[in-house]
């Protein structure tokens, strides 16, 4: 089978970056031709050792990767692009969906899914209409009005446009049950539940070396591109209370800060204004093996995002023997199970991840118990060659469902 993905960028090591460069892996060990059709690509920030693999068709438009206004030419260059022999596509971001008009004026045939890397976009989730009588209500001036007016029509209009770019997706496929559950009541569309991957076989490597006891110092690992949703500050706030209670911790946060810049600045103003420069380090871009080293030093992984994300980190650092401390609304929360698997928290809040934490500390031979029982438990579901399998099953035995 011919197959073309459709990514927005691989221009930083992100989680949807990714699933791309693994699933096209995988499907090509199968046997099938899967290009990867993108804007922009940086060989040396994204996975530089996945990437060698993979067939790559560029638009390389531009420096700028964070306006999609700004390129709805460079989407339809991109769609340009597209072998029109395909007998597959896979879109992995709601941005790359205007595409597939393009691409359909000249294959009418190929099987088009969309697969969520993230939750459904709040375009599709916002009750406009209730948004602009609150407006109305609280009337604050004909300018703030005006404003908040204009705002609300161009989301309808984005809106209007993104539903009329899911007539030509075939199948939506999503992380877990709570997005299923938001495409089935905002886009009136049937949604498969298809577990994302992890490097289950990298990581496991760091299990024979795992010791659970007591530490001098117990570090704390959190991964993911710095965005607002990823609730760092949360974190932060948690090591405050900790150290405060004579918990003798540290932190490590790996993520880009580039997409968000201000929440960036807002953490290290946290870090600051609480006395934890000493305690608190951020790292930017790290390599593979710098990776394999942090998850090898760590102690307790932590990912408590407020939804937002599947969670490929979280069933790596599982995969590498550590616990982990999640929230109860991330993808990875259909699987895991509170107490038995992992610590699983309410989000936004910092004392519940404080106690999450020193529970792990506390009784090692709990951790013993959980970290294992977690690996039996999820390394088949979210092995890549699993996840690659429940997205070809969906291209041979879908039915067509455009709308």
């Amino acid at each position: 089978m011919r197959i073309g993905m459709l990514v927005n960028n691989l221009a930083v090591s992100g989680g949807y970056q990714k699933t791309t460069l693994r699933l096209s892996t995988e499907l090509t060990k199968k046997g099938h031709d899967v290009i990867i059709y993108t804007l922009k690509v940086d060989p040396a920030r994204c996975y530089p050792s996945l990437l060698k693999d993979c067939k790559i068709v560029s638009v390389n438009a531009g420096k700028e990767l964070f306006d999609p206004a700004s390129k709805t030419r460079e989407f339809e260059k991109l769609a340009q692009l597209l072998d029109e022999n395909l007998d597959a596509v896979i879109v992995h971001d709601d941005l790359c969906l205007s595409c597939l008009r393009f691409f359909r004026s000249r294959n009418r045939s190929a099987k088009c899914i969309w697969y969520l890397n993230n939750q459904l976009p709040s375009e599709f989730t916002i009750d406009h209409k209730r948004l602009l009588l609150q407006s109305l209500r609280k009337y604050e001036g004909i300018k703030v009005v005006l404003r908040e007016l204009l705002s609300l029509l161009r989301l309808m209009r984005t809106k209007r446009r993104m539903k009329g770019n899911l007539r030509y997706v075939d199948v939506i496929a999503v992380y877990d049950h709570f997005n299923g559950k938001l495409v089935e009541t905002h886009l009136r569309r049937e949604a498969t539940v298809v577990y994302a991957g992890a490097d289950v076989d990298r990581f496991s490597t760091l299990l024979s070396g795992r010791v659970y006891g007591r530490k001098e110092v117990y570090k704390i690992l959190s991964v993911g591109v710095i965005f607002p949703h990823r609730r760092y500050s949360d974190l932060i706030r948690a090591v405050k209370m900790l150290l405060n209670d004579n918990y003798k911790v540290s932190a490590t946060i790996v993520g880009l800060p580039d997409f968000h810049p201000e929440y960036y600045r807002n953490l290290l103003s946290l870090t600051e204004a609480l006395d934890l420069k000493r305690h608190i380090s951020f790292r930017d871009h790290v390599t593979d093996g710098e990776m394999l080293k942090l998850f090898m030093e760590s102690d307790i992984f932590v990912f408590v995002n407020d939804g937002f994300t599947w969670g490929i980190s979280v069933f790596e650092a599982i995969a590498s023997g550590l616990p982990i401390v999640i929230t109860n609304n991330i993808g990875a929360a259909d699987i895991i199970r509170n107490g038995i698997d992992g610590w699983v928290v309410k989000p936004r809040d910092p004392l519940a991840i404080a106690q999450a934490i020193k529970s792990i500390i506390d009784d090692p031979d709990q951790v013993a118990r959980v970290t294992s029982s977690a690996f039996d438990h999820t390394a088949q579901i979210v092995s890549w060659e699993a996840f690659a399998q429940r997205i070809f099953d969906l291209l041979t035995t879908s039915t067509l469902n455009r709308q």
